[in-house]
């Protein structure tokens, strides 16, 4: 059974910069440090066979599995175990022999080469401690507190690496996005943490290594059901064949989960740290509860609520658009607006200004213009916020029912125009604004654009009219110094 989250993309003007660090970290480590893993272990393998240890070792391996019913052994029944086999990485991995060594029950105390063997089996301990998985994953039966974060860091294989990577960004930008970038990393530690304390309790006569993200990822995932809670998430799954998207309520996905690494760990002999996985749900949703409870503060809701909010902006969406199809503009534009003041964009800028333009009065038709002189709307569409500006100058307005904008806002307009070589609609605003300069900062620089662009039509008559405006209105100005060369140049010219 396979369950994954995917209720909202990446917002990438905040992106998840810890869950990529945790994702180049763990990669970094697979791919670099982990690296010299081969020759240890064959340094290891080397030594074992060659001082003897392999031929007091697994005679007494092979017959300790013989009643064994795991199906692997099996294929081992006729492999020879003098030479390098399959049999050195029973002897290195198998649970039930590292116990029976690390006891020292292997080999009889009064075996006349018991001695020797406790000195060969420390030596090659420590040449298998050079190996970084085994080195430094969580043995709970001789845990190191090192080991308990190194662990969540190692990998077995490039397919463990990419899988755990996977529903690592899958799972923890959705928890970075609600916590934020530190108490995310604080949180993803903890679920580690976690993890590897469940199997410190529970399985503690372990002497195989546990390494793998997947415990403290499991974490983000029992953490990602509490803090969403009820709130309704889409979701993939699979079970055999069978597969769907669903959109459910976040918190029944933990018992499935939950449900899924218990049932495994009763009922599986696969290597997978089942343990691991159910202790790092707990934990996050033990986390999670501890959250809601007592910093609920600490949560970004607006990020929970995207799905709820998105839909919601669907529903308005439908019906502005439904209305504006009945030819009801006042209607439409009351929607357009609501989704305007939702989640701005160029798009609903430009449905809100098509259906409330006949209504200037509106507060739709000034959410519009206002809009427009937003400059991340600017950047978006020049000609449509320029337009919308042309127009709100263009009517006929009273002096109680003009809308009021800020004197920045007229500048930016203004700057719109003349990108638009709207020239003789930016020359009345500009005139008014080098009078009263001391009240518009960019005066003497929308007047000097303005005087090029008159040089560009060749009417030199009013580009001069501007320089000799931005000298006396703005004396103290970069503009009033270049204004004084332009006007030199065009004496020159004469």
């Amino acid at each position: 059974m396979l369950i994954i989250p995917f209720d909202r993309p990446i917002d990438w003007k905040n992106p998840p910069f810890v869950t990529f660090a945790l994702v180049l970290i763990n990669s970094f480590i697979f791919f670099f440090v982990q690296h010299g893993e081969q020759a240890a272990y064959e340094s290891a393998r080397d030594y074992y066979y060659d001082s003897g240890l392999a031929a007091i070792e697994l005679p007494r391996i092979k017959n300790r599995l013989e009643d064994s019913d795991q199906e692997w052994l099996q294929h081992l029944e006729d492999v020879p175990i003098e030479e390098p086999s399959p049999w050195f990485d029973v002897a290195i991995s198998e649970a039930e022999v590292l116990q029976a060594v690390h006891r020292h029950q292997l080999l009889e105390s009064d075996h006349p080469d018991y001695r020797q063997w406790l000195r060969q089996r420390d030596h090659f301990e420590s040449l298998l401690n050079n190996i970084t998985t085994y080195g430094h994953g969580l043995r709970p039966a001789m845990p190191e507190w090192t080991d308990m974060i190194s662990h969540y860091f190692l990998h077995a294989g490039i397919m463990h690496l990419v899988g755990n990577m996977f529903f690592l960004i899958t799972v923890g930008f959705l928890i970075e996005g609600v916590l934020g970038h530190g108490r995310y990393l604080l949180a993803y530690l903890l679920m580690g943490l976690g993890a590897g304390t469940f199997d410190l309790l529970f399985d503690s006569q372990r002497y195989t290594p546990g390494i793998g993200a997947s415990g403290a990822i499991a974490g983000l995932m029992g953490l990602y059901t509490v803090l969403y809670g009820r709130r309704r998430v889409q979701f993939f799954f699979n079970f055999i064949i069978y597969f769907d998207v669903r959109v459910a309520p976040a918190i029944l996905l933990l018992p499935f989960w939950l449900g899924y690494e218990l049932y495994n760990l009763a009922f599986s002999s696969s290597n997978v740290n089942y343990l691991a996985h159910a202790g790092g749900l707990i934990s996050g949703a033990v986390l999670g509860g501890l959250l809601r409870q007592f910093r609920a503060d600490w949560l970004q809701t607006d990020f929970m609520n995207h799905r709820q909010q998105r839909a919601e902006e669907q529903e308005i969406q439908l019906r502005a658009q439904a209305l504006e199809k009945s030819l009801d503009f006042k209607g439409a534009a009351v929607h357009y607006r609501k989704l305007w003041l939702a989640n701005p964009s160029i798009e609903t800028l430009a449905a809100l200004f098509r259906c409330s333009k006949t209504s200037p009065e509106s507060p739709a038709y000034v959410s519009a213009v206002k809009g427009a002189l937003k400059s991340d709307m600017a950047t978006q569409n020049q000609a449509l916020c320029a337009s919308i500006f042309l127009d709100f100058l263009d009517k006929k307005w009273s002096t109680s029912n003009k809308p009021k904008l800020s004197n920045e806002q007229y500048q930016v307009g203004a700057k719109l125009l003349l990108d638009q070589d709207k020239i003789q609609a930016a020359d009345k605003l500009i005139a008014g604004m080098l009078k009263h300069s001391k009240h518009f900062e960019q005066a003497p620089q929308l007047a000097m654009q303005l005087s090029l662009a008159y040089k560009k039509q060749k009417n030199i008559h009013r580009a001069e009219l501007y320089l000799k405006a931005i000298q006396k209105y703005c004396p103290q100005s970069l503009e009033a110094r270049n204004a004084k060369v332009a006007l030199e140049s065009f004496s020159g010219g004469h």
